[in-house]
């Protein structure tokens, strides 16, 4: 039986990136991974497959989280009006980290190459 390794922590070092950036110690570690778990999953159970979203990166600092959306079809993510550039995620996400998150939107670089099956725990 083969030995089998994840495809992205074997390119980290090369061409990809870490999905969240944050550090903290022993104890708040399983918290925070918790929380970042919670508001992919919700911005997944919001937009749900036709946003066509690549990937959702968390930053934290000390005093901020930021969450960027990468998405193929960024009118979906915004709304109708814009009303979604300034609460893309619901008010139950605000209260699940301490600190305030900003959220951001950005275009997927090559979109015709995003699947629309969903968006992974990664």
């Amino acid at each position: 039986m083969g030995q089998k390794v994840n495809p992205i922590s074997m390119r980290l070092q090369v061409n990809k990136d870490w999905r969240s950036k944050w550090f903290v110690g022993k104890r708040e570690y399983a918290k925070y991974l918790a929380q970042d778990l919670e508001v992919r999953r919700m911005i997944q159970n919001k937009l749900g497959s036709r946003a066509a979203i690549n990937k959702v990166d968390i930053e934290r600092s000390p005093n901020l989280v930021t969450v960027t959306v990468t998405t193929a079809k960024a009118g979906v993510v915004i709304g109708r009006g814009g009303a979604g550039a300034t609460e893309p995620l619901s008010p139950h996400a605000m209260t699940t980290t301490a600190q305030p998150i900003r959220p951001r939107r950005r275009p997927a670089a090559r979109p015709h190459r995003i699947s629309t099956s969903g968006l992974s725990a990664t």
